[in-house]
């Protein structure tokens, strides 16, 4: 019953969903998009929403363990960000789109760790790798003093 109910509201809302690299489903309430990011961001449309989260030059937190996503893509000289979060009902969700001016400022002002490169050496499960087994090392060091 739940979930038919969940359905008919992203159905009733006309909410387009979006496979991210990184996440599976995110989902763009249209509210958010007309009452928000149209009307601060006019340049954002729905198709450079998907094309960042779907293909983005890279994908950043401001920590390890943040909830909140930052995707970026530069399309035709213009990097783009798009915030997602989690919302109700366990979905991801867009939370606000926007032009950045001068993407290595804003990662120097907000201390970004990188969970994604588009054009690194090693892929993202590679990396992943590399992390937990340097989370082990360090645990193992911790265990022992």
């Amino acid at each position: 019953m739940l979930k038919c109910f969940i359905m008919t509201i992203i159905y009733l809302n006309r909410s387009p969903m979006f496979k991210a690299k990184l996440h599976d489903k995110v989902v763009l309430y249209m509210a958010n998009y007309f009452k928000h990011i149209r009307i601060r961001h006019p340049e954002v449309t729905i198709e450079i929403i998907s094309s960042v989260l779907s293909d983005p030059d890279e994908v950043c937190k401001k920590s390890r363990n943040s909830k909140e996503c930052y995707y970026y893509k530069n399309i035709d000289s213009i990097e783009y960000k798009v915030i997602i979060a989690p919302s109700e009902y366990n979905r991801k969700a867009v939370i606000t789109a926007y032009p950045v001016k001068n993407i290595k400022t804003e990662h120097d002002k907000y201390k970004i760790y990188c969970c994604f490169l588009a054009n690194d050496a090693i892929s993202h499960e590679e990396q992943q790798a590399i992390l937990d087994a340097i989370t082990e090392e360090y645990a193992a060091i911790l265990a022992c003093n």
